[in-house]
C-alpha cells in the first residue's frame, strides 16, 4: 500500500470499513486477499489512535500543556505532539510513562 495513502487514512482517523472504501476509491478494485491482509493492520491503527486520543483527552482534562506533561512524564514534548497528531508509534513503556503522569492506566479488554 502506498505510504501517502496510509498517512491519509491515519490522519483522517478512518474506521477499517471507511479506510477500505477510501483505498478502493483511490486505487480501484481492492481484492479480498488485500482486504484480509490489511484488516489487522487497520484495526491495530484504530486501536492506537483511540489510545492516543484518550491520552490527549486526559491531558486536556487535567489542564496540562504538552510541555507540562513532558516534564511530568519524561517523554519529550515533540514526541507527545507527534502522538497527538496521529504520527509515531509509542512503545508500551512510553504509554506507561504518559499514563502514570496523567494518573490513568492502560488496560486490555477482551471483546
Amino acid at each position: 500500500m502506498h505510504n501517502e495513502t496510509m498517512k491519509t487514512v491515519t490522519k483522517k482517523r478512518m474506521t477499517a470499513k471507511d479506510a477500505l472504501a477510501y483505498l478502493e476509491a483511490k486505487g480501484g478494485v481492492v481484492s479480498a486477499e488485500f482486504v484480509s491482509q490489511q484488516e489487522a493492520r487497520l484495526e491495530a491503527l484504530a486501536i492506537q489512535l483511540r489510545i492516543l486520543e484518550g491520552i490527549k483527552a486526559a491531558r486536556l482534562e487535567n489542564n496540562l500543556t504538552q510541555q507540562k506533561l513532558s516534564d511530568l512524564s519524561g517523554v519529550p514534548q515533540p514526541e507527545i505532539s507527534r502522538f497527538e497528531a496521529g504520527d509515531g508509534n509509542p512503545t508500551l513503556e512510553t504509554l506507561a510513562k504518559l499514563c502514570h503522569a496523567l494518573g490513568c492506566s492502560l488496560s486490555l479488554t477482551h471483546v
